[in-house]
């Protein structure tokens, strides 16, 4: 069913603005756009609070089953986190993180300062069927509305950890931890032997790998590159390797 609500005082509106501002302190996430709402909810994400600023046939699909508040767009605006928000968004719990860690191929990002990166990274790991992502440092908010729209709702399903340093020594008794760095012992990707348990370290966009996450690397591997650019963009070179270790 539609509940109309027309003024921005609203208190559910006002409690909205806060929990979204909150972040991961409020345990909630935002999705936007008429696409990543449908399929959060189809694929069993349950809504908080869906917001629509008309009645599309999404909408009207969606408000069967559950309550869409019809709001304007200018409340759609403070609710949103883009400046021409889409019709459409939800709030919703924020995934639980994974209690332990299965076996197979994961990536994993030290402070990632840019959640559109971030989100990419989220995004391609789903895409190339890594079976999660590991985040260490002060990497950005994997739930937030920025991360959230470049992951395309991929952070809603692939399983996302945050671990320490301590964490991660412990896990190397089952998985063999490789550093994406171009230091002594760096083998050219392609040419690294790849484990069954392996976690591939991603650094910070402008520092790389710190010197105390490289210490604990069993191996390292860096991407050859046959042009004048020195680097890659940290999601780049992120969806490099992904695609690499995936074949």
């Amino acid at each position: 069913m539609y509940l109309e609500i027309t003024s921005a005082q609203n208190e559910r509106i006002k409690s909205v603005k806060k929990s979204i501002a909150e972040g991961k302190d409020s345990g909630v996430m935002l999705i936007e756009g008429e696409k990543p709402v449908w399929d959060a909810v189809s694929n069993g994400i349950a809504p908080e609070y869906i917001f629509s600023s008309e009645k599309s046939e999404r909408a009207n699909a969606l408000a069967k089953d559950n309550t869409v508040y019809l709001v304007p767009p200018f409340i759609m605006e403070k609710i949103t986190d883009t400046r021409t928000p889409q019709s459409l968004c939800m709030i919703a719990r924020r995934p639980e993180p994974p209690k332990e860690l299965h076996g197979g191929r994961y990536i994993l990002c030290e402070n990632i300062q840019d959640p559109k990166n971030l989100g990419a990274m989220i995004r391609t790991a789903d895409a190339f069927g890594l079976k999660g992502m590991l985040l260490l440092g002060s990497s950005a908010d994997e739930f937030s509305p920025k991360t959230t729209r470049g992951a395309m709702g991929s952070n809603l399903y692939l399983p996302i950890k945050r671990i320490d340093y301590a964490e991660l020594s412990a896990l190397k008794e089952r998985f063999t931890v490789c550093a994406t760095v171009l230091n002594e012992r760096a083998v050219p990707l392609g040419k690294t032997e790849l484990s069954e348990n392996m976690i591939i370290a991603i650094g910070n966009e402008g520092n790389g790998l710190s010197d105390e996450l490289i210490a604990l690397c069993d191996k390292s591997i860096y991407i050859p590159m046959k042009g004048r650019a020195q680097s890659l963009n940290a999601g780049v070179a992120a969806a490099v390797i992904m695609w690499e270790i995936s074949k």
